[in-house]
C-alpha cells in the first residue's frame, strides 16, 4: 500500500513539473503551420520548435504550459477545410486568421473551448448558427446569402464591420423564427431594419452600403445601455419613426442626414440620460436654427452637437440645468459666452464644452464654478483668478485666445489658496470645506498632495471640496498634527492648510435587535462613533442609567445588551467615546416591546406530559384560551411575562395558539422537548447541508451557508490574471451549482472586472481593467462578499531581475522568467555575492523530526516545516496544525542518478482525511526544473523538497491556508579546526555581513549568515492550487538572533503544491572559527527576510548547500544520512 501511495504521488508530483507544451498541441500546431504554409522559424533546433517564441503566430500562457492564442495568415483563393484538431487545444482563447476562404466548418466544426474568433479579410460560405464561441469579430468578411439572427444569438460579442464599402455585399439581417436577441456587445453594419428585440449592453448599427431608408420604421427594440447608429456608407436623408421604440440610457448618432422635415421625437424615452450628434446634419432648424429635437420634462446628464452646423447658442433653457453637461464644439457658433447660474446643493455644476467656435467677449465670473471649455475661440479678455491660479491644469481648456492679463507669456501671480471653513473629522465620513480658488476636479489627486492623507474631491469647482477621513487621517494622527491638515498644490505650486474640528457621536437611529425576559440587545447607527482604525475602541452607551453593555463593534454601528428587562417607555441614550472625551447629544428612543410576543415554550417529554411554561411578554392584554393539537388547556397561571399549563402525554408536532382578550391570536408549532424537529427545505440535492432534528436548523456544508443552505460560499482557488495593458481574466474556484448569481461583481483592488463574460460553478472570466503590481480581489454575488488578499498579479511580457543582477559583470538577466543567470563564482539571486571558497558539508535528515540539518564546519543551518495554519477572511487563525515532529517516514530509495529520495507523511484534522506528504531528493548534478510555468535550476549537492497538501476540509469556504516553515542557525560545538595553529588569523570574532532586501515579480528570498557562511532561501511566487498555476504571497512571521519563520499565503485550495528552495554558500572572507572562543556561542546574525508575493501548494523546497569552485570538479562529498533516534540501540 505504501509503495502505491508513493508511486500515485510521484507520478502526480512529476505531472505538474513537466516543461513544456503538451504533445497533443506540439502536433495539432505543427498540422496548422502545414496547412498554412508557413516557413520555418526561428526557435527551432533539431526539430525541435520552441512555439511559445513565436508571439506573431503562438502566443503561450504565462507558465508556457499551453497554447492561448493562434494567429495565422492565408494566401486568399484555396479554400481552407480545418482538420478536427483545434478541439486539441484545451485552453485556447483566441483564434485569429486572416486573409483566409474558409469552409464554414470553422464557425461549428470544434469544440466549445475557444473563447474569441477573428476573421479579417476571410470569405465563408455562408454564416450558421455559432454555438461554439463566446466573441465573434468579422472584418472585411465577404459571405453569401443573408445574416439571420438565429446565427448570433448564441454569442456574448458579434461585430461586422467592413473598412471600405467596396467590400460589403447586399445581404439582408432577418429572424425567421421571431427570437430575441440577448448579447452583450453588438456592432453589426446593415443593409436594412426590421423589427425585433434585443437586450444588450451596447448596440452599434452601421448603416450599410446598400441600405434602404424606407424600412427605418422597422427601427428594432433596443433595450440596453447604449445605442450608437452609424451612417458611414449612408449618406442620404433619414427619417427616424416619430416614436423610435427603444430603452437605453446613452443614445448616439454620429455622420447621420436627418431629414429636415421632420422633428425628433425622444419625449417617451424617460430613461435616456445621455443624447449626442457627432457630425451630422439636418438636425438644425434653417429657420430658427435651433435643433429640431422634442425633449421629455427630465434632466439629461449629457447632451452633445458636435460639427453639426450651429451657428447660433442653443435656448436659453439649455443652460439652467435642464442639462448637466452639453459639448457645442466644432461648430461657426458666433457669440458671447452664456451666463450660467452659480451652484448650490440643488443646483449642481455644469460641464459645458464651447471649444472651437467664435465666441468673443468676456468670461463670466460663474465660470470659476463650471468645468468649462472655451479653448480656440475668439475671446480677448481678462482671464479669471480662479483660471490664473489653476493654469496648468487647466491650459488646454482656455488656450487659443487672447487673455490682456498674460504679457508676454508671463502668468499675474496667484492672489492665494484658501479654506475658508474647517472641515468636520468623522471616521470613514465626509465633510465639507469651503474655500476661495480651490480649483477643479482632483478625484486621483495627482496634483494636490495631503499631510496627513485624506481624500479631496471637487464638490464645487474652486468653492466647495469634499474631504474623506480614512483610517489614514483617524484621530490620533490628526491630533499629532495639531488638527490641521497641510495641502500641497503641486503644478502651481502652493501651500495651504485646512483645520479640523471633531465632531462627537452622532446617533441616527436605534434599534431593537432581540427581546427575551433576561435581557434586550441594540443596534445603535450614526456617525463619529469611532476615531482610529480596526480594532475599534469599545464605546459607554446609556439608556437613562441603564448601561448597555457592546458585544460588538463596527464603525457605524456598535451592538449592545442591557442584562436586565426594560419597561415600555422613551428613554434618554448617550454615546460616549473615550479616545475623543466627547458625548453625543441626547437621542430621544421610544421603545416598545412587541406585545403580545412569545419568546420561549419549555415542554415536557413526550412519553410524561406535564408543565408547560410560556415566556413572552404580555403587557395590555389578558388571555382567553389555549388550543393545543385540538384540546383547549386549563390556564394554571398568567402575568405580564409568564403563562403555565399543562398537558398529557404525546407527540409533536401540535398546533397551537394563545387568545388574547378575545381578539388576538397568536399560532405556531408545538412540540414535546424530545420531539426530532425537522427542516423545511437544505438544499440536500446540491449538497447544500443536512437537518438537525435536535434544533430543526440546517447545518450547511462548507460550499453553502443560510438558514436553508442556498447561498454560495464562494470562494477562489487560482486565478489567470490579464497583462498590465488589461484583457480577460479568470477566476477559478467555487461559484455555486444553478445559482442565480445576482449582482455578480469582481473588483481587482478597487477596480471593477467587466464585462464578466461567463460564469458557471468553477470559472468566472471578465475584462480586468489595465494595472500593474499586486493587488486584493473581491468577488460579490447575493450579498456574499469574499476577499482573497495580494492574489492577482497583472502578467508582464518582459520581467526585471533582482537588482538588475547587481551589473553586467556578475550576470545576466533573462528578462523571460526574472531569474538572474549568474557568471563564474558570482551567485545569489541578484549575483552580488562572491564564493571561490569550498568547504565540505554535511545533510542529514531526521527520521523523527523530518528537518533538515546542514552543518559546515562551526555553522549548522536547519531547515523544517513549522505548522499550517487556516486563516479567516479576517486573517485570524481558525486552526492549527504542528507539523515538526510528528512525520513518519513513508519510504526511502534511490535512483538511477544515486540520488537518494526519502518520503515522509501525516495526517490531520480529526478525521485524518488530509495527507501532507513531505518529500526530500538528492541532487547529484546540475537539474533544470519547471514548476508552475516558473523555470529554474538546482546545483548538484542540492536537496530539493516537496510539500504535497491533499484534500483539506475548511472550517469555511471564505477561509484559506498558510504554510510556515523555519529556518534556524546554531554552532557546531564539536567542531575543532585543524589549522588552529597555523591560522591565528581566523580567531576573530565572526563579523555580520551586510545584507540586502530584494523585492523581485518573480521570487522572495529569506537570508541567514553566520560565519561568513549564508544561506539563501528562494520563493517562487506560484503554487499549484487545485491543478492550477496560482499566484501567491509570503510575509514574514517572526525573527530573532538564530531563528526566522516565514509563512506562504495560500489561496483556498484543496490539494496544494508548494516549491522554495535553499542554497548555502561560502564567502572569501570566511573564517573557520572565532576571534573569541569565550564569546563565539554569542555571535549570532540576524535573519534577514526578503518577503516576495509566492502562490503555490505544492512546497518545493530545494536546499542546496552551494560551495561552488568553477573550472574544477565539483563532487557532492556527502551524502545524506539519516540520523539515528536517540533510544535506537
Amino acid at each position: 500500500m505504501n509503495n502505491f501511495f508513493i508511486l500515485t504521488f510521484i507520478c502526480l508530483f512529476v505531472s505538474f513539473v513537466k516543461c513544456g507544451l503538451p504533445e497533443i498541441e506540439i502536433s495539432s500546431i505543427q498540422t496548422l503551420l502545414e496547412l498554412y504554409n508557413v516557413p520555418q522559424f526561428d526557435g527551432c533546433n533539431s526539430g525541435v520548435c520552441d512555439y511559445c517564441s513565436q508571439p506573431f503566430y503562438f502566443f503561450c500562457d504565462e507558465t508556457n504550459s499551453y497554447i492561448d492564442k493562434i494567429h495565422l495568415i492565408g494566401s486568399g483563393p484555396i479554400i481552407i477545410e480545418f482538420p478536427d484538431v483545434l478541439k486539441n487545444f484545451f485552453y485556447l482563447k483566441l483564434f485569429h486568421l486572416e486573409n483566409s476562404k474558409l469552409s464554414n466548418q470553422i464557425l461549428t466544426g470544434h469544440s466549445n473551448t475557444i473563447q474569441e474568433l477573428i476573421l479579417n479579410n476571410c470569405s465563408l460560405d455562408f454564416i450558421p448558427p455559432v454555438f461554439s464561441f463566446s466573441f465573434i469579430t468579422l472584418n472585411d468578411v465577404s459571405f453569401n446569402g443573408d445574416l439571420d439572427l438565429s446565427s448570433i444569438m448564441n454569442l456574448n460579442k458579434f461585430k461586422l464591420t467592413y473598412s471600405n464599402p467596396l467590400m460589403m455585399e447586399n445581404y439582408n439581417f432577418t429572424n425567421y423564427r421571431n427570437l430575441i436577441l440577448n448579447i452583450g456587445i453588438l456592432e453589426i453594419t446593415l443593409n436594412n431594419l426590421i423589427d425585433f428585440t434585443a437586450l444588450s449592453i451596447d448596440v452599434t448599427i452601421i448603416l450599410g452600403k446598400y441600405f434602404n431608408e424606407s424600412n427605418m420604421m422597422s427601427f428594432p427594440l433596443i433595450k440596453g445601455r447604449k445605442l450608437k447608429v452609424i451612417g458611414e456608407y449612408y449618406d442620404l436623408p433619414i427619417r427616424f419613426p416619430e416614436m423610435i421604440n427603444i430603452e437605453v440610457e446613452m443614445l448616439e448618432f454620429e455622420k447621420i442626414n436627418f431629414n429636415t422635415l421632420y422633428d425628433f421625437n425622444i419625449s417617451h424615452l424617460i430613461h435616456l440620460t445621455v443624447l449626442s450628434f457627432n457630425n451630422c446634419s439636418g438636425i438644425i432648424d434653417t429657420v430658427s436654427q435651433y435643433p429640431r429635437i422634442i425633449f421629455a420634462e427630465i434632466i439629461y446628464q449629457f447632451i452633445k452637437f458636435k460639427n453639426c452646423g450651429l451657428n447660433i447658442l442653443p435656448p436659453s433653457s439649455y443652460f439652467q440645468g435642464k442639462f448637466l453637461g452639453i459639448d457645442l464644439s466644432d461648430n461657426n457658433i458666433y457669440s458671447e459666452l452664456p451666463n450660467f447660474f452659480e451652484p448650490n446643493d440643488t443646483q449642481p455644476p455644469l460641464n459645458m464644452v464651447f471649444s472651437n467656435n467664435k465666441f468673443y467677449g468676456d468670461i463670466p465670473t460663474n465660470y470659476c464654478y463650471h468645468t468649462v471649455d472655451f479653448s480656440n475661440n475668439n475671446l480677448e479678455t481678462e482671464l479669471p483668478m480662479c483660471f490664473i491660479c489653476h493654469y496648468y491644469t487647466m491650459k488646454d481648456y482656455i488656450m487659443g485666445n487672447i487673455y490682456t492679463n498674460i504679457v508676454n507669456g508671463k502668468l499675474p501671480n496667484c492672489t492665494g489658496i484658501s479654506f475658508t471653513s474647517n472641515a468636520v473629522f468623522a471616521l470613514n465620513e465626509y465633510s465639507f470645506v469651503e474655500g476661495v480658488n480651490l480649483g477643479w476636479s482632483y478625484v486621483n489627486q495627482e496634483n494636490i498632495f495631503t499631510d496627513p492623507l485624506v481624500s479631496l474631491t471637487t464638490y464645487i469647482p474652486n468653492k466647495i471640496m469634499k474631504i474623506y477621513f480614512s483610517t489614514y487621517a483617524s484621530y490620533p494622527i490628526l491630533k499629532k498634527n495639531n488638527f490641521t491638515i497641510n495641502i500641497f498644490y503641486k503644478d502651481i505650486p502652493f501651500n495651504t492648510t485646512i483645520n479640523v474640528e471633531i465632531s462627537p457621536p452622532i446617533i441616527k437611529g436605534i434599534f431593537s435587535q432581540t427581546q427575551n425576559m433576561y435581557s434586550t440587545s441594540f443596534m445603535v447607527v450614526g456617525v463619529a462613533f469611532q476615531s482610529d482604525g480596526s480594532p475599534y475602541e469599545i464605546p459607554t452607551i446609556y439608556f437613562d442609567n441603564l448601561q448597555c453593555y457592546v458585544t460588538f463593534v463596527t464603525s457605524l454601528s456598535p451592538y449592545c445588551t442591557i442584562n436586565s428587562f426594560i419597561p415600555d417607555k422613551i428613554y434618554n441614550v448617550s454615546y460616549y467615546l473615550p479616545s475623543t472625551n466627547l458625548t453625543s447629544k441626547i437621542y430621544q428612543y421610544d421603545f416598545k416591546r412587541d406585545s403580545p410576543y412569545i419568546f420561549e415554550i419549555i415542554s415536557p417529554k413526550r412519553d410524561q406530559g406535564g408543565l408547560i411554561q410560556i415566556l413572552g411578554y404580555f403587557a395590555y392584554y389578558n388571555i382567553s384560551k389555549i388550543e393545543i393539537g385540538g384540546n383547549i388547556l386549563n390556564i394554571l397561571f398568567f402575568n405580564t411575562t409568564l403563562i403555565t399549563t399543562s398537558i398529557g402525554p404525546g407527540s409533536g408536532p401540535l398546533k397551537y395558539s394563545i387568545t388574547f382578550d378575545d381578539l388576538i391570536s397568536y399560532s405556531g408549532k408545538f412540540r414535546y422537548s424530545d420531539d426530532p424537529i425537522y427542516c423545511d427545505f437544505c438544499n440536500e440535492f446540491n449538497g447544500g447541508g443536512v437537518c438537525n432534528t435536535t434544533i430543526g436548523k440546517c447545518e450547511c456544508s462548507s460550499k453553502y451557508q443560510g438558514d436553508t443552505c442556498t447561498i454560495t460560499s464562494q470562494y477562489v482557488s487560482s486565478i489567470i490574471p490579464s497583462s498590465t495593458e488589461g484583457g480577460l481574466a479568470i477566476f477559478n474556484g467555487w461559484f455555486g451549482v444553478n445559482d442565480p448569481h445576482k449582482n455578480l461583481k469582481v473588483f481587482i483592488d478597487d477596480k471593477l472586472c467587466f464585462p464578466i463574460y461567463t460564469i458557471n460553478e468553477t470559472t468566472i472570466t471578465c475584462e480586468a481593467p489595465p494595472g500593474n503590481g499586486i493587488f486584493t480581489i473581491e468577488v460579490n454575488q447575493n450579498s456574499v462578499n469574499y476577499i482573497l488578499k495580494n492574489s492577482y498579479e497583472y502578467f508582464k511580457q518582459i520581467k526585471e531581475c533582482p537588482n538588475d543582477c547587481t551589473s553586467k559583470f556578475n550576470g545576466q538577466c533573462n528578462e523571460i522568467t526574472g531569474f538572474c543567470n549568474c557568471f563564474t563564482n558570482w551567485y545569489g539571486f541578484d549575483c552580488s555575492i562572491f564564493s571561490n571558497q569550498s568547504q565540505n558539508s554535511n545533510t542529514s535528515i531526521d527520521y523523527n523530526t523530518g528537518n533538515t540539518n546542514i552543518t559546515n564546519q562551526e555553522t549548522i543551518f536547519q531547515i523544517s516545516f513549522y505548522s499550517l495554519l487556516e486563516i479567516d477572511i479576517n486573517g485570524n487563525k481558525v486552526k492549527e496544525y504542528q507539523l515538526n515532529n510528528n512525520w513518519i517516514i513513508n519510504n526511502n530509495s534511490s535512483n538511477s542518478n544515486n540520488e537518494f529520495i526519502y518520503t515522509f507523511i501525516q495526517s490531520i484534522q480529526n478525521n485524518g482525511s488530509c495527507n501532507v506528504t513531505y518529500r526530500i531528493e538528492e541532487i547529484q548534478v546540475e537539474k533544470n526544473i519547471s514548476f508552475a510555468g516558473i523555470d529554474y535550476s538546482l546545483e548538484g549537492g542540492s536537496i530539493k523538497t516537496t510539500i504535497f497538501i491533499e484534500n483539506y476540509k475548511y472550517s469555511s469556504n471564505l477561509n484559506t491556508l498558510q504554510l510556515q516553515f523555519k529556518s534556524l542557525v546554531t554552532s557546531n560545538n564539536n567542531f575543532d579546526d585543524d589549522d588552529d595553529d597555523d591560522d591565528d588569523d581566523d580567531d576573530d570574532e565572526c563579523n555580520i555581513e551586510k545584507d540586502t532586501i530584494i523585492d523581485s515579480n518573480q521570487q522572495g528570498y529569506v537570508t541567514i549568515i553566520k560565519n561568513s557562511k549564508i544561506l539563501i532561501g528562494r520563493f517562487l511566487n506560484r503554487i499549484i492550487s487545485d491543478g492550477k498555476s496560482t499566484f501567491i504571497s509570503t510575509s514574514l512571521i517572526s525573527k530573532s538572533n538564530d531563528s526566522i519563520i516565514i509563512a506562504m499565503n495560500l489561496p483556498h485550495c484543496i490539494n496544494c503544491f508548494i516549491d522554495p528552495d535553499y542554497s548555502v554558500l561560502v564567502t572569501p572572507d570566511f573564517k573557520s572559527k572565532c576571534e573569541n572562543s569565550e564569546n563565539n556561542k554569542k555571535q549570532w546574525l540576524i535573519p534577514v527576510a526578503v518577503v516576495v508575493p509566492i502562490v503555490a501548494i505544492s512546497f518545493i523546497v530545494a536546499i542546496s548547500y552551494i560551495i561552488y569552485r568553477k573550472k574544477i570538479n565539483r563532487k557532492f562529498k556527502n551524502k545524506l544520512k539519516m540520523i539515528e533516534l536517540s533510544n535506537k540501540k
